[in-house]
């Protein structure tokens, strides 16, 4: 098991407290640490963004009555967004420290493209279906729900920072629960867009099926197998 500790002391940077007492590589440890206290460091820049940004993304999730009003506002779908990235670093090293094959420049890696393919798969079809707003509507529900999934891995990496033993079964279940019941939500309210777009119920299946679940499933495996 990888904690903070031991990449830290793998990167040939001394270091007090909570984060000084083992191993890893040298070149691997140096850029996970560079890289988590760039995020550190964003997220302390956007702590008001942050803030509004999660707060939003839960009311787009669970309050279709306040979803428009977050739709329409700029300030709060780029909050959500901001949200969203920021965290997806800290999601990303907490996988890098279950797995401990995967070094968090390949995790967050795999992040990127699985987002940036499905963004492609968004724009192409609010182009080909013509319903932009119902699928400018589903990226911002699918960033609040990726933006709430990604913060919940913070208490994890904060429990590999301390040292904390014993932990991986934990943060396997964990991690797994808060992202089922976020990406259901988000597949839920992704179907009610489709259907009220006047999609059929077998192209809106079909389409969550083959460019929603599929795509999902393949980067879980990327990472944890």
């Amino acid at each position: 098991m990888q904690t903070l500790d031991h990449i830290w002391r793998g990167s040939g940077f001394p270091i007090g407290g909570a984060l000084g007492k083992v191993s890893v590589p040298q070149s691997e440890g140096a850029v996970t640490v560079i890289i988590l206290l760039l995020a550190t460091l964003l997220a302390v820049l956007f702590h008001k963004r942050l803030i509004e940004g999660w707060s939003s993304a839960a009311n787009t999730l669970f309050s279709a009555i306040r979803r428009k009003d977050i739709f329409d506002n700029s300030y709060k779908r780029k909050s959500i967004v901001i949200s969203f990235a920021i965290p997806s670093i800290f999601y990303g090293a907490a996988i890098c420290f279950v797995e401990n094959n995967r070094p968090l420049w390949v995790v967050l890696e795999v992040l990127a493209l699985y987002f940036i393919l499905r963004e492609i798969v968004l724009r192409l079809s609010s182009w080909y279906s013509g319903k932009k707003q119902e699928f400018d509507l589903a990226r911002i529900i699918a960033y609040s729900a990726f933006s709430l999934i990604f913060i919940s891995s913070v208490p994890i990496v904060a429990l590999y920072a301390l040292g904390v033993e014993g932990i991986r079964i934990f943060t396997n279940v964990y991690l797994g629960v808060f992202f089922t019941f976020f990406y259901a939500i988000y597949l839920k309210c992704l179907y009610k867009i489709l259907i009220s777009a006047g999609f059929s119920l077998f192209s809106s299946i079909l389409y969550l099926c083959a460019l929603e679940i599929l795509p999902a499933f393949v980067a879980i495996k990327e990472l944890t197998f």
